[in-house]
């Protein structure tokens, strides 16, 4: 895992939802939901963006 794939996991999971439920609420599929939280796939940014919005998750991006 990685930490997005970590953070979006605990945020599914403290908010009791299955990862169907995160799909169905993001429009995305539960594969594309299981495939972010193994670290598999982040894909799009605005579907990135979607998932974490459904958890109350915000995404920083820094200048390395």
């Amino acid at each position: 895992m990685n930490p997005i794939s970590e953070q979006v996991h605990a945020a599914r999971l403290a908010r009791n939802m299955t990862q169907a439920d995160l799909a169905l609420r993001a429009g995305v599929c539960r594969q594309t939901v299981q495939r972010i939280e193994a670290g598999k796939h982040i894909g799009p940014f605005d579907m990135l963006e979607r998932v974490c919005r459904e958890l109350g998750l915000t995404i920083r991006l820094e200048k390395r």
